[in-house]
């Protein structure tokens, strides 16, 4: 099944930025839009997994987006979800909160999902340039898979000071009679002009190592 790709490609049309959401509040009326492909060996075969990102800000206190993840071709998932900001959203750390509903695919089989999710940020100023980093955690209940997934993800990035950006990440998964599933990610994030930010990495899940290729745009 193709139906992320052909999303992406889509949403590419209309418009993809610097991308802090999570703990970040988008500003009103403005979009961000990621779109991100990943190849990896997987028992010997090459998989492809394509991952697009919507985030769209109604107001300092409403964000409001979209999240759609192909795994393979039987599994995936489609999100719809609001984020609301906790506590200060003017100071250099930020929280928000994000609820997300849908639908997951497991085994060519469409049934219900939610996700709920606690993001910390803060912005950080580095010797000669600004960064960022983002804890976050969240648990995710799919239906007919068992009991409900914790996941929690750290991100830390560098937001200005050239064309080339190093961003790194970490993340580990987990849950009752579940064993820990743990990712590490490196990235070059290249500027692109036209509020145009192309990425390129390596991601590393459970030992099995992924080619990732990406565009972050802001509209």
């Amino acid at each position: 099944m193709r139906w992320v790709l052909a999303v992406g490609v889509a949403l590419c049309l209309i418009g993809a930025g610097s991308a802090r959401a999570g703990a970040w509040m988008r500003e009103d009326g403005r979009v961000f839009l990621s779109v991100k492909t990943t190849l990896r060996h997987v028992d010997g075969l090459l998989r492809q997994e394509n991952d697009v990102y919507l985030d769209y800000g109604l107001g300092p206190k409403l964000g409001v987006g979209a999240s759609l993840l192909q795994t393979s071709p039987e599994s995936g998932h489609a999100l719809l979800f609001l984020r609301l900001p906790l506590g200060n959203t003017d100071g250099s750390s930020r929280m928000a909160a994000e609820l997300g509903l849908g639908a997951h695919m497991t085994a060519g089989q469409w049934a219900p999902m939610y996700k709920l999710a606690i993001a910390w940020g803060r912005g950080l100023n580095l010797r000669r340039a600004n960064g960022w980093i983002q804890v976050e955690g969240a648990v995710e209940h799919r239906a007919g898979t068992g009991p409900p997934l914790y996941k929690l993800d750290l991100v830390l990035g560098q937001s200005d000071g050239g064309r080339l950006r190093p961003m790194v990440g970490l993340g580990l998964t987990g849950g009752s009679g579940r064993p820990v599933e743990w990712s590490a990610s490196t990235a070059l994030l290249i500027e692109g002009g036209k509020k145009t930010t192309w990425l390129i990495g390596t991601e590393v899940k459970q030992s099995r190592f992924g080619l990732t290729l990406g565009m972050w745009r802001d509209f």
